[in-house]
């Protein structure tokens, strides 16, 4: 792949993931966030196992993948979000925050 279109398959994900933010959050507070994390983390792991064999000389079949894996990934935090609010107690839901989101700086 050249430089254009290995930059639209790097952009085509943050488009999937702004598009299901706000769904993420209305399906965790109405299904529970436990059950929309689990969807998600099946639904991206399952993309990313797929992207080795979308990928084609024209980057069609990847840009699809891509996408599908930016709108699983998209619910995350929103969910989680959801989920603290509801099992956290509000004196302990900063640390809880920060203990959780500290995860993804770290790796």
């Amino acid at each position: 792949w050249d430089r254009h279109l290995s930059g639209i398959l790097m952009s085509v994900f943050f488009f999937g993931y702004i598009l299901t933010q706000v769904l993420g959050g209305y399906l965790a507070d109405r299904h529970g966030g436990e059950h929309v994390i689990w969807i998600a983390a099946v639904g991206w792991s399952v993309t990313t196992m797929m992207f080795p064999w979308s990928t084609t000389s024209t980057g069609n079949g990847a840009a699809v993948v891509r996408i599908l894996m930016g709108m699983f990934q998209g619910v995350h935090y929103p969910a989680l979000s959801s989920l603290l609010t509801q099992r956290i107690t509000d004196g302990e839901r900063s640390v809880y925050y920060g203990f959780v989101l500290s995860g993804a700086h770290i790796g």
